[in-house]
């Protein structure tokens, strides 16, 4: 992996290297080198105010204009997301739920899914039950949210996240029968990897627990990732794997940064994430993505926005905090 903070010109003449060893299969009246954008949202594409960037919104603008087509690939709920599709303004699937759950980019209606085995969701709620160092753990279906517990803190947790419980898991957790995309647990802070550690150890069907953020773990279906469910979505596109920027920062963006096209690291990632990508760039503080898009998955061809277009646009504001239970 390389570390360069800026783009420097030994970084550009690579990924120009790399640009030009596949030949992009886009339109021919398309003016970009590479075919398609993914996006991670928390750490990523958010900024530290946990807004979208507005030169990121203005460079994902030129790029879509120029014939490329963006996705996001998060580890969210549909309802967490929403407040930044009116900016992001994808035109490939968006994958939620880490991979588990992908979406049209228009309608928002399900493309394709993938659910825990109820026994699974049974272990890990057994394991978190008395775990001292949890706040509470949520598990989602499509359509409903069950959390385990009701306290003041989790519920305040919840609400700063965007997370609205349908309901409380009542009795004994060997009483779930319920379906699941994705268990998540919401950590004290300082103790997600111990957390993520235990969680490990009692799933053993092939099912993954992922640190998502420093106060979540998240367990998902085998096979489950953002990768593979990328990839079906450029697929579907027809949209070659290699022709596509990736960008992310955390444990469930791991498989997309390094299977999937050429991959960029926040200079804010955790280490799985920073190694498993072939770039590091700025972190999600600075406008390193804008940068990349512009400089790299641009052609000289592509026309530069008009005085009207290159204002800075308004991004909606985050409702989640620094310290809510979002994921990555």
């Amino acid at each position: 992996m390389m570390a360069i903070p800026p783009l420097r010109p030994v970084l550009l003449r690579a990924l120009l290297i790399a640009a030009a060893a596949a030949s992009c299969a886009c339109s021919p009246a398309a003016h970009v080198r590479f075919g398609a954008v993914y996006v991670d949202l928390d750490g990523t594409v958010l900024g530290t105010d946990h807004r979208v960037r507005p030169a990121t919104v203005r460079a994902l603008e030129r790029y879509k204009a120029c014939g490329g087509q963006v996705g996001v690939a998060t580890g969210r709920t549909l309802e967490q997301v929403k407040p930044f599709l009116a900016d992001l303004a994808p035109t490939l699937p968006v994958v939620l739920f880490n991979g588990a759950l992908s979406v049209d980019p228009d309608s928002l209606q399900v493309r394709a899914v993938r659910y825990l085995e109820p026994k699974v969701v049974v272990k890990v709620l057994e394991a978190g039950k008395d775990d001292p160092d949890l706040i509470g753990i949520v598990v989602h279906d499509v359509e409903e949210t069950v959390i385990d517990r009701s306290t003041e803190e989790l519920d305040r947790e919840l609400a700063a996240g965007l997370i609205q419980p349908s309901r409380v898991l009542e009795g004994n957790p060997s009483a779930f029968s319920g379906r699941a995309v994705k268990v998540m647990l919401l950590t004290r802070s300082g103790k997600v990897e111990g957390v993520a550690s235990r969680i490990s150890a009692v799933v053993d069907d092939g099912s993954r627990a992922l640190v998502t953020s420093p106060r979540t773990v998240e367990v998902v279906a085998p096979g489950v990732n953002k990768a593979n469910a990328v990839l079906t979505a450029l697929s579907e596109a027809g949209i070659d794997p290699k022709q596509t920027l990736l960008f992310g920062d955390s444990g469930n963006d791991v498989e997309m940064l390094s299977t999937v096209g050429i991959g960029f690291a926040m200079g804010n990632c955790r280490p799985e994430a920073c190694q498993a990508a072939l770039f590091r760039i700025g972190d999600n503080g600075t406008d390193a993505i804008a940068e990349v898009i512009e400089r790299l998955a641009l052609l000289p061809s592509c026309p530069s926005p008009r005085p009207s277009q290159s204002e800075a646009l308004p991004s909606q504001p985050n409702p989640i905090s620094g310290e809510a239970p979002k994921t990555e």
